[in-house]
């Protein structure tokens, strides 16, 4: 089966960093926007991503940069505690980049890495 999901757009608030233990989880959300008859629709995806893509969006991205993410949806589902079962989709990503900052920089899999400045 596949799952791969591919968005690009604007990051909306300022993205936030949690660490536990020695891993690092950074969450925000993009938005996307579409054209249907002739009216604009945002659509805010959220994304989830931990390690290296974790550090590269905390330490280069904020809200308002334009990013590319590449990953696969999941899933998350938990119960509150009144007993009502709850789920939400995001995006888990694992290659993220910013075609528009200054420094063509880009985060993968397997580190952080730079480019040359561009325009």
């Amino acid at each position: 089966m596949i799952n791969s999901v591919t968005i690009a757009g604007y990051i909306g608030k300022e993205p936030e960093m949690n660490i536990y233990g020695e891993a690092v989880k950074v969450t925000f959300s993009i938005a996307v926007n579409t054209v249907i008859k002739g009216e604009e629709k945002t659509s805010w995806i959220p994304v989830e991503c931990w390690g290296n893509q974790a550090s590269f969006v905390g330490n280069y991205l904020h809200s308002g940069s334009y990013v590319i993410v590449q990953g696969k949806l999941e899933q998350s589902v938990w119960e509150t505690d009144e007993g009502e079962k709850k789920s939400r989709l995001f995006v888990y990503a694992n290659h993220i980049e910013s075609p528009k900052q200054g420094n063509r920089e880009q985060g993968t899999g397997n580190g952080v890495k730079g480019g040359k400045k561009g325009k």
